[in-house]
């Protein structure tokens, strides 16, 4: 996540610069859409204990996210409800990895783009503060739907929660681009008992995302 900041700043200053010079031109608009990109790490979502006694997380590994948005709303009080998708893969943290086999960051990849993850939210956003200009800072609170399915195994549907703080910038014309960081928690794992090792405990799940978009507004 630390390199995707590094990367992004340098495209989010000019753009700040740039809502600075321009009025609110799309402001009136109250209907959107947009596209977002993105990607999303999670917490350990299933806890067991390896052959030396060693505590072992089983961990949803880092997919990238894809997405359409589409909001209601003006420069305050905005609802909107998403879509989104991404291939999660399976990884462990707590093991040591194998001779020849890479180790990133502690976490032994076991198997790439193992899930289909739906991510189906409805929430609202408001204006926290505006900057010199028309940029904005917006936090937001909702509700989220995962639809978790692997191939050979049921799919699992899980409810939960999550919270943003976005920074929203005006482009040209009616075109936005955002730029949000989301915390989610659901009370349960996206595993299935049967899908790990006996004895492993399934635990409710954090999710951290960094996620842009680009919003028509009409």
């Amino acid at each position: 996540m630390r390199r995707f900041f590094g990367t992004l700043a340098p495209a989010v200053v000019p753009m700040i610069a740039l809502a600075a010079q321009q009025g609110p031109a799309a402001a009136d608009h109250k209907w959107a859409v947009g596209l977002v990109v993105g990607t999303s790490s999670f917490s350990g979502a299933a806890v067991g204990t390896g052959p030396n006694g060693e505590d072992i997380r089983f961990v949803p590994h880092r997919p990238g996210i894809t997405g359409l948005r589409f909001s209601r709303g003006g420069g305050g009080l905005r609802l909107a409800v998403s879509a989104q998708f991404g291939r999660p893969g399976l990884g462990l943290h707590g093991v040591p990895g194998a001779p020849g086999e890479a180790d990133q960051g502690g976490v032994l990849i076991v198997e790439e783009s193992v899930y289909r993850l739906w991510s189906f939210g409805a929430g609202a956003s408001t204006r926290l503060l505006r900057f010199q200009g028309a940029a904005s800072l917006r936090p937001s609170l909702g509700l989220e739907l995962q639809r978790w399915s692997a191939s050979g195994s049921p799919s699992r549907l899980i409810l939960g929660g999550e919270a943003g703080m976005g920074l929203e910038v005006p482009l040209t014309g009616s075109f936005v681009a955002e730029f949000t960081g989301v915390l989610g928690f659901t009370p349960r794992s996206p595993f299935r008992q049967e899908d790990v090792p006996e004895a492993t405990r399934l635990r409710s799940t954090w999710r951290r995302s960094i996620m842009g978009a680009v919003h028509w507004r009409f």
